[in-house]
């Protein structure tokens, strides 16, 4: 059995987004392969984002999620994660 030695790292708008999309009533649960699964209960719908800065760029293992048909999204800053949810226009 194998165990991550090291956490994941973040990018610096994370922080931002999650506390956002908490404040617009959305669940967020903080994952390895991507950043976050969200769960909307008012939507009850289910949203897979990673939070990429400026110099993010996408990972092997996200690219294979990507190419498998998994809907993940990636989101930079709190308003774009917002508008991806519904949370606003």
């Amino acid at each position: 059995m194998s165990f991550n030695r090291w956490a994941a790292k973040r990018d610096a708008c994370e922080a931002d987004i999650v506390e956002a999309l908490r404040q617009a009533g959305a669940l967020v649960l903080h994952l390895n392969k991507f950043d976050l699964l969200v769960y909307v209960p008012r939507r009850q719908a289910f949203y897979m984002l990673d939070c990429k800065g400026d110099e993010g760029r996408i990972t092997e293992s996200q690219q294979q999620l990507l190419d498998d048909g998994w809907p993940l999204k990636f989101v930079g800053s709190p308003q774009e994660a917002l508008k991806l949810i519904g949370a606003i226009r």
